[in-house]
C-alpha cells in the first residue's frame, strides 16, 4: 500500500491505498468538480463541511441510481440468456 496526498476543496488529505496514482487524481478531481457543482447550484452561502456533506450526497444518489440500473441490465441479460438457450441447436 502506497501513502497517497491529494486536495479536495483546498484541504490536504493523506491515506494509504492501492490504487495507483493517477486513479486517485481523477477521483480527487470529481469530487472537487462536484463540490464546485454543488457550491454554484446553491447562491447561499455555505460552509465547507455542509458543502461535503452535501456533494457526498449527491455523488452517493448518483452511485446508488447506476448499480440500480446495473441490476437491471443484468436482469434483461438473464432473460435474453435463457430466451437464446432455447434457441440452440
Amino acid at each position: 500500500m502506497a501513502l497517497q496526498e491529494i486536495s479536495v476543496w483546498g484541504n490536504k488529505l493523506r491515506f494509504s491505498s492501492d490504487l495507483d496514482r493517477e486513479f486517485v487524481l481523477y477521483v480527487a478531481d470529481y469530487v472537487n468538480s462536484k463540490m464546485k457543482e454543488v457550491k454554484l447550484s446553491d447562491p447561499t452561502e455555505i460552509n465547507t463541511k455542509d458543502l461535503a456533506l452535501r456533494t457526498a450526497y449527491i455523488i452517493a444518489v448518483e452511485y446508488l441510481l447506476a448499480q440500480r440500473e446495473v441490476g437491471k441490465l443484468e436482469t434483461a441479460v438473464e432473460r435474453f440468456e435463457k430466451q437464446f438457450e432455447c434457441l440452440r441447436i
